[in-house]
């Protein structure tokens, strides 16, 4: 299950499915912080060794025991002093090849190793951002 509808299914969600059902070594790397008049964006790195099932992001699957490093991109909107919606968006295919779910080779965008450095990686030809390469 993803989110919910209305105060009890998201209520529901976050207490059964998300707060505390995190894998142990969990980390979140804050990189950027847009704030306007009713919504918030973060851009954040989540880095976890596969050591529990994660229902939000890999319902059903069995521990891996793999390290994964994925970026997310969180929106949250407010209407007033509640939230009217958050929206978290990650590739799934990259936490599908870093736990070893699908073969790299047939998916283009790879995600980092554990030991990559996010702003001097890589020095090669084809293109990358920071988050993502696009391999030829």
């Amino acid at each position: 299950m993803t989110g919910g509808f209305g105060y009890g299914e998201v209520y529901s969600f976050y207490k059964n499915n998300f707060v505390g059902k995190m894998p142990k070594d969990i980390k979140i790397k804050p990189i950027s912080r847009t704030v306007g008049k009713d919504q918030v964006l973060d851009e954040i790195i989540i880095s976890f060794t596969h050591d529990r099932e994660i229902e939000y992001m890999l319902p059903g699957v069995e521990p891996t025991g793999k390290y994964v490093e994925i970026p997310h991109v969180v929106i949250m909107k407010f209407d007033g002093s509640k939230i009217a919606h958050e929206h978290i968006y990650w590739d799934q295919a990259s936490v599908l090849v870093q736990t070893g779910l699908i073969e790299e080779k047939i998916y283009l965008l790879r995600g980092f190793n554990k030991q990559d450095d996010y702003w001097n990686y890589p020095k090669i030809s084809f293109f990358c951002n920071r988050l993502f390469c696009l391999i030829p």
